[in-house]
């Protein structure tokens, strides 16, 4: 993303690459229930830099960093967490979608270590309205969806 800067705004420094960092709780829009959930997100873009079979020079998407889990269970009175690797990247205006291999889950969590996940993410800016967002009241939903 870029901003064009005039003469009485500060310009704020873009990323080298792009990337995906922070955190946010989650609820279900159309199962209320006391559960909490909240993921934890640090990915930068690695293009190329992850070979494949038959890709020797990996893909645009490749990127790496983590991404954690926390699941609070009401019903079972838990807290469930799992840590993955982030593998892929892919951004655009206010949007990231990632997928990461997960790499350790708590005792009694999912058997998910070894599968990838996905996230879509959407940074819907400040309670204000304002742009990028960036101060309390910022908006993120987050959707996790196996792969």
């Amino acid at each position: 993303m870029s901003v064009a800067a005039s003469a009485d705004q500060e310009e704020k420094p873009r990323p080298v690459r792009a990337s995906v960092v922070g955190s946010a709780e989650f609820v279900l829009p159309y199962h209320q229930d006391k559960d909490v959930r909240s993921f934890t997100f640090d990915a930068q873009a690695a293009p190329y830099s992850r070979p494949l079979p038959g890709i020797s020079g990996g893909l645009p998407t490749d990127a790496r960093g983590t991404v954690k889990v926390s699941h609070y269970s009401a019903e079972r009175d838990i807290t469930y967490t799992s840590k993955g690797r982030v593998d892929c990247l892919v951004t655009g205006v206010r949007t990231a979608t990632l997928t990461a291999v997960i790499t350790e889950v708590s005792p009694g969590g999912p058997p998910i270590v070894g599968k990838r996940v996905g996230f879509s993410v959407h940074d819907g800016g400040d309670s204000k309205g304002e742009g990028e967002g960036g101060g309390k009241g910022r908006a993120v939903a987050c959707v996790l969806w196996p792969v």
